[in-house]
């Protein structure tokens, strides 16, 4: 009842008059049967008895008015229902869509909530299937109540005859209902596997790899290995579930002819005329169909309520919040803080840093602690798996440490609310993301119709000062060119320089003082990369700069660099500092030199 609760309450939060429609719809559906358990009784009692001409043809014309009026209230509730529904589940896709990214990416990476949005997608298209179920139930309750207030007035001692019956089925649908849970959880995840097979099979991007490395053959394989899982799980469910229906229908018929049996002698006794005989017979079956018509769509919206739990446990993880986790009374310090930062001054500080992913037990930062000064540049380097990019995470918020502080201007930065913080970052990670959208609203990140003449200025000087406006002047649409042809058949796809520059470029245009490069300049080639580094550093020289970079050649253009080994500062100093210490540095930077010797 609780999911049942919840499930009505999204509804109607998202569709509010959908629950009113739903329960309008079952109305017609319901009451039709009606009209032919009540009106051929009158006519027939008409022809037995007087037999007059104008009362069957009213008859006629109100059971035809009648069946006509209730198949097209029929058909209007259920496209306006259709229509609702169409609405409620685009409203649930865009709640999907939305979800990942007001989740703090702590939860967002894990294992746990990556399979929960999986089957959260699922469960999307339950949410269609338990509407109609609901329906169906709602319309056979109607029919129920109506069928057997016929059956009250008549022959009142056939309900309990009806209703033992029915309860005869009920080991059926216990048993239907367990069936149906079981094969819910188990075919949850082969249709999962299935979908990424055929995701795979989709995507173009695959499509090298697969032909190069045979890979096609051996991923049919697996394909067909999880479709024959699939088959067996079905196979077994609807074997089981096909016998349970057969019993469950063979009991209804059976009551059927001993129902036959009883109005037959009470009709041959002269206890009942014909067209009450036909009216019960008719009551009786309709009652004793909406009945195992209720226990059925019963068990299937328990199906679809399990199939639906992943989608709503989703939706109730907790979003990112604004303000930082604990309280903090200095306001003052705050505001102070962020005017400063806002005009360029940013004293970083990494105080006794240590942090573990939670899924990892180890460290990846033990004890981390070093300063960077306000305007300075600051390369971060070291083996993989030292630490740089959890300790960029940490800087953006990403992450929240076990142990220790990180502070801007002598203020933890967990005490700063999220949205004022962020505005001081202009960060561009490895794995950036370019959107399917225009290249200046890539850039900019707002619509094409809010940029300004003065936005267009500052784009072609960003682009100029990373070499890449003659590219953009030789396009069609120049900065209102689409990146892809996702969106538009006029899209541009650029190589991966290209993209990372773009990338660079809405990191400068943000205007946020503080400049963080995660190797985002990995798929240029060495000279490329030190130019564009250049570039940044001359951009960015009223700002304070921290760049990771594992091509040594570039952290000549640092004020200082930091060398990371195994999460915490190993050494400190400038590039000849560092190369006289003959440290880790060294080794590493002599490794690639020797390969461009």
């Amino acid at each position: 009842m609780k999911q049942l609760h919840e499930i009505l309450s999204l509804t109607h939060r998202l569709t509010p008059t959908l629950p009113a429609w739903i329960v309008l719809s079952c109305l017609p559906t319901g009451l039709s049967p009606l009209f032919g358990i009540i009106l051929p009784r009158l006519m027939l009692d008409e022809l037995t008895g007087r037999a007059r001409l104008s009362h069957l043809l009213l008859l006629t014309v109100i059971l035809a008015g009648g069946t006509f009026l209730g198949s097209a209230g029929k058909a209007l509730c259920e496209k306006h229902t259709s229509r609702l529904l169409q609405d409620f589940s685009l409203k649930m896709e865009e709640l999907m869509g939305e979800k990942p990214s007001r989740l703090p990416l702590s939860v967002s990476e894990k294992k746990s909530t990556m399979d929960l949005y999986e089957q959260g997608k699922y469960g999307l298209d339950s949410l269609i299937g338990w509407s109609e179920n609901l329906q169906a139930m709602g319309a056979a309750a109607v029919t129920f109540v109506s069928s057997g207030a016929v059956i009250l007035m008549n022959l009142w001692y056939l309900l309990p005859f009806l209703l033992a019956a029915g309860l005869l089925t009920l080991p059926c649908m216990k048993r239907l209902k367990e069936l149906e849970e079981d094969n819910a959880r188990r075919s949850v995840p082969e249709n999962r596997e299935f979908g990424y097979y055929c995701m795979i099979a989709y995507d173009f991007r695959y499509a090298k790899d697969l032909k190069i490395f045979h890979g096609i053959d051996f991923m049919l394989r697996r394909a067909r290995e999880n479709m024959d899982r699939i088959l067996k799980i079905n196979h077994s469910y609807f074997t089981k579930s096909g016998l349970l229906n057969g019993l469950a229908a063979a009991v209804v018929e059976l009551e059927t002819a001993v129902l036959f049996a009883v109005l037959g002698i009470l009709l041959a006794a002269g206890a009942l005329t014909v067209g009450v005989f036909t009216m019960l017979y008719s009551a009786c079956r309709q009652f004793s169909q909406s009945l195992n018509t209720m226990l059925t769509n019963a068990n299937l919206l328990i199906t679809n309520a399990i199939l639906i739990r992943p989608l709503l446990d989703y939706l109730h993880l907790e979003d990112e919040t604004e303000e930082a986790a604990g309280s903090h009374d200095g306001m003052q310090e705050i505001r102070q803080c962020l005017r400063q930062a806002t005009a360029g001054v940013m004293e970083w500080e990494f105080d006794d840093v240590t942090f573990h992913y939670p899924s990892a037990d180890a460290n990846s930062l033990s004890h981390l602690s070093f300063h960077i000064h306000s305007g300075e540049t600051i390369a971060l380097v070291g083996k993989n798996g030292a630490g740089k990019t959890t300790a960029v995470k940490l800087l953006c918020r990403f992450y929240e440490q076990q142990q220790g502080r990180i502070l801007l201007n002598g203020v933890d930065i967990r005490h700063i609310p999220r949205s004022d913080y962020y505005r001081l970052l202009a960060p561009t990670f490895q794995d950036f993301q370019l959107l399917p959208f225009e290249i200046g609203e890539n850039i900019l990140c707002r619509p094409s119709d809010k940029i300004s003449e003065e936005d267009l200025r500052r784009l072609r000087e960003t682009a100029g000062d990373l070499a890449f406006m003659d590219w953009v002047d030789g396009l069609p649409n120049g900065f209102s060119t689409f990146l892809s042809q996702n969106l538009t058949k006029d899209g541009v796809l650029p190589s991966g320089g290209l993209a990372q520059k773009i990338a660079l470029a809405r990191s400068i245009c943000r205007g946020g003082q503080m400049v963080i490069m995660d190797e985002p300049t990995a798929a240029l080639d060495p000279r490329s990369e030190e130019e564009v580094f250049g570039q940044m550093s001359r951009i960015a020289r009223d700002r304070t700069c921290l760049f990771i970079s594992h091509r040594l050649s570039s952290t000549r253009l640092a004020d200082r660099i930091l060398v990371m080994d195994e999460g915490r500062i190993a050494e400190e100093g400038s590039h000849d500092e560092l190369i006289r210490l003959g440290g880790i540095y060294r080794e590493l930077y002599e490794a690639q030199a020797g390969q461009y010797r």
